[in-house]
């Protein structure tokens, strides 16, 4: 074999290669934590606000596995109104949005049977008193 053929089976390779990495890349999903980012950037200010009134509560907002539930302890009783949105990072499709419905000393479960199990952000906002509060936690389940 001679070196013009050498250089035609190296070039065809790395031909090849190349076209199977634009396949590659054509075919991949990308998942954007938010279709509306654009929006949710303009008003992150609010969201910082409400982390720190979280922050600055004496008894923060509780979230741990119990017998094959999500337990979610806000403090100070029930929450006027909000919303838990269970986001998983690595699967957009995975993603759940609930209202949260607390009983009378502000608990509410969730039974996480229906989820997968893997890495999950619990992103919780609720409203007390017209004061808005936000809270992140990460689990895995």
């Amino acid at each position: 074999m001679n070196w013009a053929w050498k250089i035609s089976i190296l070039l065809g390779s790395f031909v090849l290669f190349m076209s199977y990495l634009v396949y590659r890349t054509f075919n991949t999903d990308f998942d954007l934590v938010a279709d509306d980012y654009y929006a949710k950037e303009l008003i992150f200010q609010d969201q910082i606000n409400s982390e720190n009134a979280a922050a600055s509560l004496d008894v923060p907002l509780i979230v741990v596995l119990e017998k094959g539930n999500i337990v979610f302890k806000f403090p100070d009783g029930a929450p006027d109104s909000g919303e838990i949105l269970i986001y998983r990072p690595s699967d957009a499709s995975l993603d759940l949005t609930l209202d949260i419905k607390t009983d009378s000393s502000g608990v509410q479960y969730y039974n996480y049977k229906d989820l997968q199990s893997g890495y999950y952000k619990f992103r919780v906002k609720w409203n007390k008193n017209d004061v808005s509060y936000f809270k992140e936690v990460k689990l895995k389940i």
